[in-house]
């Protein structure tokens, strides 16, 4: 099966390096949608990319997402701080800068309870470093 070029799985690391991290974080990247793409072919690549997406260690969940504002990218909750930069290297960085010809932006949230929407439950997150 052929992969599209576009869009693949996006993101960069903070120039800034967050405090580690213990318990479960998540992740919410954007990227500027390149002009001339549609929001049509942005959903081919998500589509495409479901594979690779399901394979990544400690990758609990990931929402594609765009955005009014014209980016595309991701929402992403990681089973803990390592797996996710594991995820978001210097290579692909440069790779998301080289294909997307700009930078992503990653924001970082600690995520100390888990709500399972529709079940009424909250499980809070073991080792979380909240206050």
């Amino acid at each position: 099966m052929v992969r599209p070029n576009w869009p693949r799985p996006c993101g960069k690391r903070s120039e800034h390096k967050p405090p580690q991290r213990t318990g479960p974080v998540a992740t919410i990247v954007e990227i500027p949608i390149p002009a001339g793409i549609g929001k049509d072919k942005v959903a081919e690549g998500f589509a495409a990319a479901v594979s690779t997406f399901q394979w990544v260690p400690g990758l609990l969940r990931e929402y594609f997402i765009t955005t009014p504002q014209g980016k595309f990218g991701g929402i992403y909750l990681w089973k803990d701080e390592t797996s996710a930069k594991a995820w978001f290297t210097e290579a692909w960085s440069d790779r998301v800068k080289r294909e997307y010809g700009q930078a992503a932006t990653v924001e970082w949230f600690d995520t100390p309870i888990l709500l399972a929407g529709g079940e009424g439950n909250g499980i809070r997150a073991k080792e979380s470093n909240q206050p």
